[in-house]
C-alpha cells in the first residue's frame, strides 16, 4: 500500500509538471525576430525596442524584486554596464513585480540608468517564451553554486525578501541577446535560479559584434 501511494505521489508530481509545461508560451528560437515592445518603464521613461535597431541588446527577463538570485545577476550587470554599452550592448530587464512595489526599493532605483519594465500581467513573458517549472525550483535547492550565489547576495545585503504578491513562484528568468537587426542571436532560458548567460560571453559578445 506505502507503494501504491508513492506511486501515486510521484504520478500526479509528473502530471502537474507537465501540465505546467504544456501550458508554457512558444520559446524563441536563434533567427526569430524578436517581439517588439513600445512601452513605458517604471521611470516614466517610453522603451520602444525598435529604436535599438543598429545595436545589440540584451533583453532579461528577471523574477521579483525579493529574488536573490535576480538581484545579484542585476548587481553584476549594473557593475559591467558602463563597459557594456562602450563596447555597443544596450540592456533592457523585465521585471514581474508591479511598478509600486518596485519603486519601494531602493536597490531597483539605482537601476535607473538601464529601463526598468513592470510585467505584472506577464505579457511579455509569455511572448518571449518564459517558462514556469517546478523542476527548476527543485534543482535550485540542490545547485551547490546556486546555495553559494544565494548567500553572497545575502551577505551583500541584497534584496532576499519582500512584496511577492501576485507573482509566479516557479518562474524561471530568461535572457536574449538581440542582433542589430532586432533577430534573436542567442537565447538563455533558465534551468535554475542562478543560471544566467556567463557575464564573459556577454563581455566578448558586445566587444566582439559576432554571434553568441
Amino acid at each position: 500500500m506505502r507503494n501504491l501511494n508513492l506511486i501515486a505521489k510521484f504520478s500526479y508530481v509528473k502530471i502537474t509538471i507537465q501540465n505546467v509545461y504544456e501550458k508554457q508560451a512558444m520559446k524563441l528560437s536563434a533567427g526569430d525576430p524578436a517581439p517588439l515592445f513600445n512601452l513605458v518603464d517604471v521611470f516614466e521613461r517610453p522603451v520602444d525596442l525598435s529604436q535599438n535597431t543598429g545595436k545589440k541588446t540584451l533583453v532579461a527577463f528577471f523574477r521579483n524584486v525579493a529574488c536573490p538570485f535576480c538581484n545579484l545577476r542585476v548587481y553584476e550587470l549594473l557593475k559591467a554596464s558602463e563597459r557594456l554599452k562602450k563596447e555597443g550592448l544596450e540592456m533592457i530587464f523585465f521585471f514581474e513585480s508591479k511598478k509600486r512595489v518596485i519603486l519601494r526599493s531602493s536597490f531597483h532605483q539605482e537601476i535607473a540608468p538601464i529601463p526598468l519594465l513592470s510585467d505584472p500581467e506577464r505579457e511579455w513573458y509569455k511572448k518571449y517564451g518564459t517558462e514556469r517549472s517546478p523542476l527548476g525550483m527543485v534543482k535550485t535547492i540542490f545547485n551547490s553554486e546556486a546555495s553559494k550565489a544565494k548567500r553572497r547576495a545575502v551577505g551583500m545585503g541584497l534584496p532576499d525578501s519582500g512584496d511577492t504578491k501576485g507573482t509566479t513562484g516557479n518562474l524561471m528568468p530568461a535572457e536574449f541577446l538581440l542582433g542589430p537587426d532586432l533577430k534573436v542571436e542567442y537565447v538563455h532560458y533558465a534551468k535554475h535560479l542562478n543560471d544566467r548567460i556567463p557575464l564573459k560571453q556577454l563581455e566578448q559578445y558586445a566587444a566582439s559584434g559576432l554571434k553568441a
